[in-house]
């Protein structure tokens, strides 16, 4: 992962959460990268979310040469639909551990 996704992931996940679902995390060659932002509206605005996201969101298209389809929710509007369990939702911690673990895979065997 570029080192500018990095910053980027790092700053948004101060305040929110942020994971990815679909095409992405387990086709061969995905259409678009679904992404969910969980926010608390008391920390940001509705009307601010989609502003404060789309650095990340265009780091994300540029780093991986594909669209991104966002999808924001409050906590509670999450709570109440299950979003995460119903489109089997992964954390952007557990991808990005699971990215370290491929390169030093990647990197093991290339010796």
């Amino acid at each position: 992962m570029k080192k500018e996704t990095q910053n980027t992931i790092i700053e948004l996940t101060e305040f929110y959460s942020i994971y990815f679902f679909g095409s992405w995390l387990y086709a061969d060659q995905p259409a678009d990268i679904d992404v969910l932002i969980v926010y608390d509206p008391i920390a940001c605005p509705p009307s601010n979310i989609q502003e404060l996201a789309r650095p990340f969101l265009d780091q994300l298209k540029k780093t991986f040469y594909l669209e991104v389809d966002a999808v924001y929710l409050t906590e509670k509007e999450e709570n109440d639909i299950n979003f995460i369990k119903q489109e089997r939702c992964v954390s952007i911690e557990k991808v990005a551990r699971a990215n370290n673990l491929f390169q030093r895979i990647a990197k093991s065997r290339a010796r």
